[in-house]
């Protein structure tokens, strides 16, 4: 009995589609507990937030398996123009927002990219210098 269990959960991880939904539902889990925990401290973070920072934590300490997480991760990534609708359908309803307040909502935006790529190109360069020096 025990060894047909074990070959038919090898089987599950050799299969494409129950390793996404495997890994969808890892996200979902975190994703939700980082919820929970973001109100039941209540801290300033997005949930969601906190949930892949715990996420990306048991990745890097190895208790969940990148492995796993690759089939999911692939899969959003391959059909992320979905994830623009909502976007696009917001950008619609508020056209007038967006007209009278554009330019200043504009600026913010390049000015905190440029910030962004300022600090991910001063921590890149950090992790280059510290990895020459080992």
């Amino acid at each position: 009995m025990r060894v047909k269990f074990y070959s038919f959960f090898k089987f599950l991880l050799k299969n494409k589609i129950f390793m996404s939904l495997f890994g969808l539902m890892i996200l979902l889990i975190f994703n939700y507990t980082g919820i929970f925990l973001s109100k039941l401290i209540g801290l300033k973070i997005p949930g969601s937030l906190l949930g892949m920072i715990l996420l990306a934590l048991c990745m890097v300490l190895k208790i969940i398996p990148i492995k796993i997480m690759e089939s999911v991760c692939s899969l959003i990534l391959k059909n992320m123009v979905f994830f623009f609708v909502p976007l696009l359908v917001a950008t619609y309803l508020y056209r007038n927002l967006i007209v009278e307040k554009g330019l200043p909502m504009f600026f913010a935006v390049l000015m905190s990219c440029a910030l962004t790529l300022i600090a991910t190109a001063y921590a890149s360069d950090l992790v280059i210098k510290l990895k020459a020096k080992k």
